[in-house]
């Protein structure tokens, strides 16, 4: 082995050993550091290498943009008033590989983004449009919050592991739905979970089984990963600080409450949502969702009313099916909870 060979495979330990300590510290830190789960880094200086691109046609024109696989509304154009705007919500980010065999298959080994248990394994690719994927839960003091790794061609790890910073989770891929060789990529969450009462919930509204428990993707709501990884590169963060700072109140809901007591799990979570006290007893609700429907706060609330209803809604002038998944519609000049809207509030606030 050559002197420069030995030197970087020093420098290589050294830096994994950093890594790794940095990584145990902030366990136990409200400030944490994000890295990239894979080895492609391009998110700032080259975009269009980072993301994967998604096939798009649009008024007869088909093209492949990579703003496709970014987080947010960025799928599904439509026209609207003479602008041309994204209507569909892509609630993680899709990172392209950056090594692929000699038949095109990708080799990019997964890492988390921040040490934490493996939950769940999806091992049966036909059992999820995420094809192969693992959810770790990252137990940090601003709450527990989970990291989602999808389309793997091989998962390396099972269920109760804790993995660091270096450990190798599974192999970059295209299992799932509507994902071919040549569109492999790593699709990457990473937020809170809504509800350990999912099951129930689900079997109350459909009739399909659930495979995952509390680790179906209905149950999370995605947090800007690509955000949070850009933020974290500059500085330390606080998960819970910087998702007050830098997420919007799209709208609020008026709700019941299960009893005047009653504090949802999504609240012994993420504590953060209600304040540094306790939410006096009320009859009902009223919660802060982004426009995605990440829930922001919990506000207790003396009007009692017999189903969940828009209290506040930001003015736009776009229909606000096109920034609230679907979940809100106007009819004559007013905002109402759709089906799903209703349904959506019921699984955040447990009252089902």
């Amino acid at each position: 082995m050559s002197f420069y060979s030995l030197a970087s495979l020093i420098l290589a330990v050294v830096f994994s050993f950093v890594l790794q300590s940095i990584a145990q510290a902030n366990t136990v830190s409200k400030l944490i550091y994000l890295q990239f789960p894979t080895q492609n880094h391009y998110l700032d200086e080259e975009p269009h290498k980072f993301y994967m691109y998604t096939n798009r046609t649009f008024e007869g024109k088909s093209s492949k943009p990579w703003q496709g696989g970014q987080y947010g509304y960025v799928r599904n154009l439509i026209r609207y008033n003479n602008s041309i705007i994204a209507t569909k919500f892509h609630e993680g980010i899709d990172i392209a590989p950056i090594k692929r065999d000699a038949s095109g298959r990708p080799l990019d080994q997964v890492k988390p983004v921040f040490p934490g248990k493996v939950m769940y394994c999806n091992y049966d690719a036909g059992h999820s449009s995420y094809g192969k994927y693992v959810v770790l839960t990252h137990d940090l003091p601003s709450g527990v919050y989970y990291s989602l790794y999808a389309h793997l061609n091989e998962i390396h790890v099972k269920p109760g592991q804790f993995l660091n910073a270096t450990s190798k989770l599974g192999t970059l891929g295209y299992t799932g739905r509507g994902i071919n060789k040549t569109r492999s990529h790593l699709h990457l969450e990473f937020g809170l979970i809504l509800s350990s009462k999912f099951k129930k919930w689900h079997d109350k509204h459909f009739n399909d089984s659930n495979n995952h428990g509390i680790y179906n993707g209905i149950n999370f709501a995605g947090l800007p990963i690509n955000s949070l990884i850009k933020s974290s590169q500059k500085e330390l963060i606080n998960i819970a600080d910087w998702t007050q700072r830098n997420l919007k109140i799209y709208y609020q809901v008026l709700c019941t409450r299960k009893s005047s007591n009653h504090m949802p799990s999504v609240l012994k979570h993420y504590p953060w949502l209600t304040g540094p006290d306790k939410p006096a007893s009320s009859p009902s609700w009223i919660i802060s969702f982004s426009s995605s429907g990440i829930p922001l706060k919990f506000e207790p609330s003396w009007t009692r009313v017999s189903k969940p209803q828009i209290h506040w809604i930001t003015n736009s002038w776009l229909p606000p099916q096109y920034r609230s998944r679907d979940r809100i519609i106007k009819m004559h000049n007013k905002p109402y909870l759709t089906p799903s809207g209703v349904r959506y509030v019921e699984l955040v606030s447990e009252n089902f």
